[in-house]
């Protein structure tokens, strides 16, 4: 009987510390997606080649020859990001909770998010007009940081709009963060791994009188 005791202690012991395993943490969080667009060669033009986006006017530009990289810096590498032709457009495969890069324009710029549905759930704008390194305005910079961020990820594409006609800013280092991909484990999965628990402690304890008439 004590061999048998035992030997429930211990696979009970071994289930309980395996069904804690398989429930997700809570509060794990996946690290944001850093874009730096250093693998894509000079005046491609961007629309699938990166997993899980989708680009919209897009032209990859490499400072020393397509890029002025004197007034518009990369903020990483070499490479940076042109609206050519019209607002340039972000699609996720899946929606996620924030999206950020870093910004050099001549016109002020305005980064919107939209969900699935196309509603616009979010909007911010530069703060300045011109952040070139050369003819920027008093107080601004090259490489403005515009980020929009969500209670949920639920933001499924965004754009970032100039001028109309494009040709109005360049843009690197975007940063994507899908947000929590793992949800704090459900009622019935805690109640399962608590009874586990219970059980591999109760088959440990000595197994004495119960104190009841025979």
């Amino acid at each position: 009987m004590k061999t048998y005791i035992r030997w429930l202690s211990h696979t009970t012991a071994r289930w309980a510390t395996a069904a804690l395993l398989a429930v997700p943490a809570a509060g794990a969080h996946s690290a944001p997606v850093v874009v730096d667009f250093e693998s894509l060669a000079n005046l491609t033009s961007l629309t699938t080649q990166l997993a899980g986006f989708t680009f919209s006017n897009a032209r990859v530009l490499q400072a020393g020859t397509t890029l002025n990289e004197l007034d518009f810096p990369p903020k990483s590498g070499v490479n940076a990001v042109l609206d050519d032709g019209g607002a340039l457009g972000v699609r996720f495969d899946t929606p996620v909770l924030s999206v950020g890069a870093f910004l050099t324009y001549v016109t002020p710029i305005t980064l919107t998010a939209y969900d699935s549905l196309d509603n616009v759930m979010a909007t911010a704008t530069s703060l300045y007009g011109n952040n070139g390194a050369l003819a920027g305005e008093p107080g601004s910079r090259p490489n403005e940081w515009l980020q929009l961020s969500l209670a949920v990820a639920s933001i499924a594409r965004v754009e970032f709009r100039g001028i109309a006609t494009g040709s109005s800013f360049v843009l690197d280092d975007l940063v994507v963060d899908a947000g929590d991909p793992s949800p704090v484990p459900e009622p019935h999965s805690l109640a399962l791994v608590l009874g586990a628990l219970w059980l591999a402690r109760a088959a440990a304890q000595p197994q004495g009188h119960t104190g009841r008439p025979r």
